[in-house]
């Protein structure tokens, strides 16, 4: 049985997708923005409400899963996403749930991009962004 599987026998009342290896969206749904990270996880789970995210969030410690949260920013390092595990994918499903627009999605995405430049200073963003790409000058 397939994670997937599991997922979805175990989280009877969960609104969202799960994407699995199997699906033919796996490939689009795993891809991340650093093209040199290559995970594979073991379901993407697209949560719609609140309710759902808890659902993964218990179902990953239930079975001792490793859980990546992909909130919509990009990540150099890739860490919204992971090998065999579950990548909950929240930006995304909340727009595909007409949650929010896509104007407000691509804000959000935006917003967290700028935190993150925010923390770091865009000099450093930069410099650890072309360290992630393998660009050493």
């Amino acid at each position: 049985m397939t994670l997937k599987d599991e997922a979805r026998r175990e989280m009877d009342g969960f609104g969202g997708e799960l994407i699995g290896p199997q699906d033919t969206t796996y490939e689009e749904a795993r891809a991340v923005y650093n093209g040199m990270i290559d995970r594979h996880p073991g379901v993407i789970a697209r949560a719609v409400s609140d309710d759902d995210v808890a659902a993964v969030i218990s179902f990953a410690r239930e079975h001792d899963v490793l859980l990546a949260v992909c909130g919509g920013s990009h990540n150099g390092g890739g860490l919204g996403t992971c090998d065999e595990g579950i990548v909950l994918d929240r930006e995304l499903a909340r727009f595909l749930a007409g949650e929010i627009t896509v104007e407000q999605a691509l804000q959000n995405v935006y917003d967290g991009w700028e935190e993150i430049t925010e923390e770091f200073g865009r000099d450093e963003q930069l410099k650890l962004y072309k360290a992630s790409l393998g660009i050493t000058n």
